[in-house]
């Protein structure tokens, strides 16, 4: 169970929800709401890589 949770909370799995509901909204000719849907897709696979803290201090400091 602790697998299928992390599974669906991971960053890559939103992105590629993300990219699959602007492709259909794409085909549906809803051109503003697929570009919402891809900008959060791209947003979470940027997140996918991000670096995290090791202190969870949140700060520009450990942001590299």
């Amino acid at each position: 169970m602790e697998k299928i949770k992390d599974l669906v909370n991971s960053s890559l799995t939103k992105c590629v929800v993300a990219l699959i509901i602007g492709a259909l909204l794409l085909m549906k000719k809803d051109i503003l709401f697929a570009g919402i849907a891809f900008g959060v897709g791209i947003r979470e696979f940027f997140l996918a890589f991000k670096k995290e803290c090791s202190r969870n201090c949140k700060k520009d400091c450990c942001i590299k």
